[in-house]
Parts: structure tokens; C-alpha cells; sequence
């Protein structure tokens, strides 16, 4: 019925491929939904995120960070999706708002939610240190609370999959005989699954 992708398509070896496969698994009449991050500089807390993860850990970090807006350009997006071979997509700009319980949890978000999977553990002093500057850096956004409140730019991307859909100049679904998808094979001892 539907396929959601939250913040991850970017993260995907071959997005293109990504979108073939989510667009594969939807059914006829389904909708297909992608949120990713607007470009960098329409983000420019994550800059300053990346700056501070950057100053304790390297560059190859923070690059991956700045990786997720990798597709921020809407342009871009379009044309990944025209090229996916979806139906046309509707690609609409989102202001969502970020809200983490405290500094502390926005940086354990990050270095124990994704830096393990880039192969980073880091030791308690160095996560504080990183605390103790992302503190400084974000302290416009703490709000009286001590949570972390912030603006993030989007793109919504929403795709609806025709009720009969259409493969290679083929109609697909419901309305197919097996004489229509094999035009050249005797069909006669085919017979359908499902009356």
C-alpha cells in the first residue's frame, strides 16, 4: 500500500537502484514517499555539526555527514526519479522541526546510533569533549529546558503507482492475459492462479 523512506534514500550505494527496488515492492495503487535533507546550506546546523565532528575526529566523519544532502539539489532529486522510471513525482519543500532531550542526546544519536556502523567507537572523554563544544555551538537552539529545538529543510517526494501499472509498453495487473505477457508462446495450458 505504501512505501515510506525517511532520511535514507541518500545513504544508499545506487539511490537510482534504490528507487527501482521500492518502486518494485509497490503495489498497484500504492503511493511511494521519500523525505530527504534540502542542500547544506539550507541546513546550516548541520554545517556547524559537522565542523565540531570534524575538529574531533576528521574530516572523512564529517564528509559522510555533509553526505547525507548529497541529493538536496531538487533538480537532482527530479532527475533520479524521472530516471528511476517511477511515475511522475511531486517534490514538495517541508520545514520539520529536530527536538532532542538535551545536547548529550543529540551527540549519543550520533556517535552510538551511526558513527559504529562507519567503524568509529570513541572513548567517553573524547564523546564529552565533543559534548562540551557541540554545547557551545548549538547554544542558540537550547532551549530554557536544555532540549535541543531546530529547523531542518526537506524535500517530500510522493509518487503514486498507477492502478494498472505499465512495464515496458505492457500493461501489468489485473487486466493481463498470459497471450498479452507471452505473445509468442502457446498459452493454453496456462491457467490462472486466482479466478
Amino acid at each position: 500500500d505504501h512505501v515510506f523512506c525517511q532520511f535514507g534514500l541518500m545513504l544508499f550505494d545506487d539511490p537510482e537502484a534504490a528507487l527501482g527496488e521500492m518502486w518494485r515492492v509497490l503495489r498497484p495503487g500504492g503511493q511511494l514517499t521519500v523525505l530527504v535533507f534540502d542542500e547544506l546550506d539550507r541546513n546550516p546546523i548541520y554545517e556547524a555539526i559537522a565542523g565540531v565532528y570534524e575538529e574531533w575526529i576528521g574530516p572523512a566523519l564529517s564528509d559522510s555527514l555533509r553526505a547525507a544532502f548529497s541529493l538536496g539539489r531538487r533538480q537532482d532529486l527530479a532527475s533520479l526519479f524521472d530516471r528511476s522510471a517511477t511515475a511522475p513525482a511531486r517534490i514538495e519543500g517541508r520545514h520539520i522541526l529536530a527536538e532532542f532531550a538535551s545536547v548529550e542526546a543529540l551527540v549519543n544519536s550520533d556517535v552510538k546510533g551511526w558513527f559504529p556502523f562507519s567503524g568509529i567507537v570513541l572513548k567517553q572523554e573524547v564523546i564529552d569533549a565533543i559534548t562540551a563544544d557541540m554545547t557551545r555551538c548549538l547554544a542558540s537552539h537550547v532551549q530554557d529546558d536544555g532540549r535541543v529545538v531546530f529547523r531542518i529543510d526537506a524535500h517530500l517526494v510522493t509518487v503514486e503507482r498507477p492502478a494498472t501499472a505499465v512495464r515496458r509498453g505492457r500493461p501489468t495487473g489485473e487486466n493481463v492475459s498470459p497471450k498479452t505477457v507471452f505473445p509468442d508462446t502457446d498459452t493454453s495450458a496456462i491457467r490462472p492462479l486466482m479466478n
